[in-house]
């Protein structure tokens, strides 16, 4: 292949959309707006709202760091939050296949890969999901 083919094969692949993954976990902080402290009826837990199992595939810590305010516990509990969303987008969505959208992100976070495998959706899991969209959205036009 000369160097022109190559420029016009990659000219004209299609491009792999992509997310932010900082936006994403600043809008999870945003449409979950709980407290620090929070913990849900599920167990899961600060400001991320993540579950114990969830917590414990990145961590080592204690998942109740997950809703500690140290600074410490804080960034841990960041880091586990973006740990998860590489895993969603790299992983859930080509196993569920669905689109690299922040809408499709805001179904697997929130009820869980589990609950999308088996189609088991509820109308607060699509309001959550379009709420997230939007938020994400709004983040992109703060920049």
């Amino acid at each position: 292949m000369n160097l022109f083919a190559a420029i016009m094969f990659a000219w004209t692949a299609p491009q792999k959309p992509t997310l932010d993954f900082m936006r994403l976990i600043k809008a999870v902080e945003l449409v979950e707006a709980s407290s620090v402290r929070h913990v849900s009826k599920t167990g899961a837990r600060g400001i991320y709202q993540i579950k114990e199992s969830t917590w414990r595939q990145y961590s080592e810590r204690p998942h109740e760091w997950a809703n500690e305010l140290s600074y410490v516990a804080q960034a841990e509990a960041r880091r586990v939050a973006l740990r998860h969303a590489h895993w969603i987008v790299e992983s859930a969505f080509p196993a569920l296949g669905l689109p690299v959208t922040p809408y499709s992100f805001a179904l697997v976070w929130h009820p869980g890969f589990g609950n999308v495998a088996k189609l088991n959706l509820s109308p607060a899991n699509v309001d959550y999901a379009k709420r997230f969209e939007n938020l994400y959205e709004e983040l992109e036009q703060q920049k």
